[in-house]
């Protein structure tokens, strides 16, 4: 397999992906009328959720939806997500046709239809908007204009129409999360910072991050929300302000996100970790015995302690004992092939070697997952796509190992020194993590 076929996944492509997806947990059910019509050839499969990657589908009462939830959410074509927005009583009918690989949407009916078409649009112009060569890569003088241009045409366009005020407030909120979050990812990728959660306070845009209609209807809000909630949360000095701080928020969505966070970096040496382990949690609930089991053994990896050896083999199949590179300091990559970042990641991994091959070091590469994809892990080495000797595992083994070490994502970075002493647990390299 050639890896160059892969797409390639950039730090931007959240935003791209973002324009046509929504998030679950909308806080104000109300009651609507759509029906949703095809052509009888077609087998696409025609739903409308609140997201599509958690299977929240509305479900049809006869041969319509009587209800659904206030603001932004989905309308699912097969494999395509468009932009639908319901509000109280909306009543409208959604025909969808197809021929090859071409999808038309035809909105009719009294209220609501005019509305969404103009989703349609929108959605259209903002995503050739974010596929231009370049964007994040002009002056930011430059993309700030561009923006405000892209956004001062869609709001004279808005208020052409005689839309009701919840619906221009909406696309109001969309139009200035979209062009912030821009912004921001613009200076992520020129500071060379891994995500938002590495910039300061004082880089976010001066807006109410804690409104919950909007951290769970529009995307790009609920990632800057998210970044800078866990920016202030981090720089709290006590358990009991993390907890109140947490408490004080508007929406569950927005809590679990952050504690669900908070626990992950406590198991990947975050400086705070003990910190962020106790707020990982509702003041008078324990984390449960996986939860616990997981943050102890993340210990063992800990700057100082001796490098638990992984079960592993060579491309020929000869079992590695890591003992064999004691006298020379190791760089360990550990990754799996299901990353969904993989590409972004082993790029970074491989710069990180460019940088670093005048050193007298081994650079080891360890996949957890080999077994789903031999073919890949062994092009991988013979193609020379990864730098450093590339090792594989039994998938039992490996998750064993995994779990006695308390990795929870990946992928990760290790530094072990001449004696197989840990000298840096978690090397940062700016990978887009994900949870393995």
């Amino acid at each position: 397999m050639d890896l160059r076929k892969l797409k390639v996944n950039a730090l931007f492509s959240i935003c791209l992906i973002s324009i046509t997806t929504a998030f679950a947990q909308h806080p104000i059910e109300v009651p609507i009328y759509v029906t949703t019509s095809q052509e009888p050839a077609d087998k696409s499969i025609i739903a409308i959720a609140a997201d599509p990657v958690v299977d929240y589908v509305y479900r049809k009462v006869d041969t319509a939806y009587r209800w659904g939830y206030s603001g932004f959410n989905n309308l699912v074509v097969g494999n395509q997500i468009y932009p639908l927005h319901l509000e109280e009583y909306d009543d409208f009918n959604i025909a969808v046709f197809q021929q090859d690989s071409t999808t038309t949407i035809v909105y009719s009916g009294a209220q609501g239809a005019v509305k969404n078409d103009f989703l349609l649009q929108r959605r259209k112009a903002f995503k050739e908007y974010s596929n231009l060569p370049g964007l994040l890569q002009r002056p930011i003088e430059d993309l700030t204009v561009s923006l405000d241009s892209l956004s001062s045409t869609w709001i004279t366009e808005l208020n052409s129409y005689p839309f009701s005020a919840r619906f221009k407030e909406d696309e109001n909120q969309y139009y200035s999360s979209y062009s912030n979050y821009v912004l921001l990812t613009h200076q992520v990728l020129k500071e060379k910072k891994s995500d938002l959660t590495e910039l300061e306070l004082v880089d976010f845009p001066k807006i109410d991050f804690n409104n919950h209609r909007y951290y769970t209807t529009i995307p790009f809000y609920r990632e800057m929300a998210r970044a800078y909630h866990f920016k202030r949360l981090v720089n709290l000095d006590s358990k009991g302000k993390g907890r109140r701080y947490l408490r004080d928020l508007n929406g569950y969505a927005m809590i679990n996100d952050l504690q669900t966070k908070a626990f992950v970096q406590s198991t990947e040496h975050h400086p705070k970790a003990e910190y962020l382990f106790d707020v990982a949690k509702p003041q008078y609930t324990p984390h449960d015995r996986e939860d616990r089991r997981l943050h102890r053994r993340s210990r063992k990896t800990g700057v100082g302690t001796e490098f638990m050896n992984p079960p592993s083999f060579a491309l020929d199949g000869k079992a590695v004992s890591f003992d064999q590179l004691k006298g020379k300091k190791v760089y360990l990559f550990v990754y799996s092939l299901k990353d969904p970042n993989f590409i972004q990641n082993l790029n970074r991994w491989n710069q990180f070697h460019a940088n670093k091959k005048q050193e007298d070091v081994y650079f080891v590469t360890y996949s957890l997952d080999n077994e789903l994809n031999k073919e890949l892990w062994r092009s991988l080495q013979l193609n020379s796509q990864i730098a450093g000797w590339n090792l594989g595992s039994n998938l039992k083994k490996s998750n064993e190992w995994c779990k006695d070490l308390g990795i929870v994502v990946l992928p990760r970075v290790i530094s072990i020194d001449d004696t197989g002493i840990v000298i840096d647990p978690n090397v940062d390299l700016g990978f887009q993590k994900s949870k393995y």
